[in-house]
């Protein structure tokens, strides 16, 4: 294996890594959305919850 082949290597492994974070970023960014769409829920739920204490 010679120096280019290393540098090759690296280069290869860089844009999989690159590549494979893009992909992370997507489901990580539905996840969060899924995530915040729960809370929204739950806060609604607990707003619900005390109105229904208050009246």
């Amino acid at each position: 294996m010679g120096i280019g082949n290393d540098v090759a290597l690296a280069g290869n492994h860089e844009a999989a890594a690159v590549s494979s974070k893009r992909v992370l970023a997507g489901l990580f960014g539905r996840k969060v959305n899924i995530q915040a769409y729960h809370a929204i829920a739950d806060m609604l739920h607990d707003i619900r919850k005390r109105i229904y204490l208050i009246f």
